[in-house]
């Protein structure tokens, strides 16, 4: 990694006014129910990530950009999607609160599966283990105090709507940690 790396991933932005609305309720009810050391993404801050490239060299990041240039997986207009539900991954050692995105039409699936491939294809970056799941992050957890509270919270969220989001592009993001939290720019050439 050098001085001059760049942080950066791909990403689908959530900017819809109810949708955050919404997540800004859940994030207030979950800090006022749920003891705990909890980090809430910040609502600019919040996205679908398609894939996390960590620290590339300038040179890298251009090349990327220009490879992620040439997925145009939305038909015109957009897509509607979902945004329901609240959960965590690993639910003995929770470190992500989310809510679901939910596609019927499967494009952000493509979307995902075409990054992947145009970034192995194109310049040999290697492909994601985990399944993909689309998601939104609504807060890191360092710890919770009290699982059984955390759960019975997911449990009275598993079917709460956030509301809907029109996705109509990808963006190839800049992330730049800083202690009160990360900074995100969209990259552009």
């Amino acid at each position: 990694m050098g001085k001059t790396d760049i942080r950066s991933f791909i990403a689908l932005d959530i900017k819809e006014g109810q949708v955050l609305k919404e997540i800004e309720r859940v994030q207030a009810e979950f800090d006022r129910m749920v003891p705990g050391k909890i980090k809430f993404v910040e609502l600019e801050n919040l996205h679908v990530t398609l894939k996390f490239l960590g620290e590339r060299p300038p040179s890298e990041i251009r090349r990327i950009h220009a490879a992620i240039q040439e997925i145009d997986p939305f038909p015109a207009g957009g897509i509607k999607v979902l945004l329901k539900g609240v959960g965590v991954f690993n639910k003995r050692r929770p470190r992500v609160l989310w809510t679901r995105l939910i596609d019927t039409t499967g494009t952000v699936d493509k979307a995902f599966q075409e990054i992947e491939d145009t970034l192995e294809g194109e310049l040999g970056i290697e492909k994601e283990r985990r399944k993909f799941k689309a998601h939104l992050t609504i807060a890191r957890i360092r710890r919770v105090n009290d699982l059984a509270v955390l759960h019975e919270f997911l449990g009275s969220c598993k079917d709460r709507v956030m509301g809907e989001q029109i996705l109509d592009r990808i963006s190839y993001k800049q992330s730049v940690l800083t202690p009160q939290g990360p900074i995100y720019s969209e990259i552009e050439y």
